[in-house]
């Protein structure tokens, strides 16, 4: 089935994990809102600046957004933001990604840093101090991914070669032997299987690199 027609320029649609709802964001500051089972867009909600990333809580009910240096918290059930803060020490944002566990919001920058927020002290302040700022990557963080148990998140950037790394959870330490001497050229890319048994990671030249993490014993 197509998307709705709208007059929105749609680079990225997200699903919500419980298959609910879509979001789609493109080159403003706008992205629209609309249950999965109804070509019927339901709301066009704004942020201040072009929407870079959009990420769904676990249960479905709450949407985070990333733009410029600003997250917003917005409650799905009446499409109002909730709480807007100020994502640490970065100027330009780029991706987001919430934890099944619903404990952990982590963002990634145009700096190659990556915040590690507690979802639980967002909503009280601004200007939030993360558990962590991983900063292993060097170049835009394009893409987090969490695993199924919130136990372990990829992280990469497209813009250098073999960019990618995985940290554990809630220790939030970064793996030194990853991806070791593998060359996965720039990873457009990256994912992990429903239970966690695999890793694959695609990269600009249509070779999709799958690794086998024998510390999960489902695929």
């Amino acid at each position: 089935r197509s998307l709705p027609r709208t007059e929105h320029d749609t680079q990225a649609v997200y699903v919500s994990p419980d298959g609910e709802h879509l979001a789609c964001a493109g080159s403003s500051a706008k992205f629209i809102f609309f249950p999965a089972s109804r070509k019927e867009c339901v709301d066009t909600l704004k942020m201040n600046n072009e929407v870079k990333s959009v990420a769904f809580s676990e249960d479905g009910s709450v949407i985070y957004t990333l733009g410029g240096n600003e997250i917003c918290i917005w409650d799905v059930r009446s499409r109002k933001c909730q709480h807007r803060f100020n994502d640490h020490g970065c100027v330009s944002g780029l991706s987001l990604a919430a934890s099944p566990n619903g404990q952990y919001l982590v963002s990634g920058s145009d700096t190659g840093v990556v915040n590690v927020y507690e979802t639980s002290k967002l909503l009280g302040t601004r200007y939030p101090t993360p558990a962590k700022a991983i900063m292993n990557l060097t170049t835009e963080v394009t893409q987090l991914k969490f695993n199924c148990s919130s136990e372990l998140l990829a992280m990469s950037s497209s813009f250098k070669a073999s960019s990618v790394k995985l940290v554990h959870f809630p220790s939030l330490t970064v793996f030194s032997n990853f991806p070791g001497k593998h060359d996965l050229k720039y990873p457009n890319c990256v994912d992990l299987s429903p239970h966690s048994g695999y890793f694959a990671c695609g990269d600009n030249l249509g070779t999709a690199h799958l690794f086998r993490l024998k510390h999960f014993t489902n695929f």
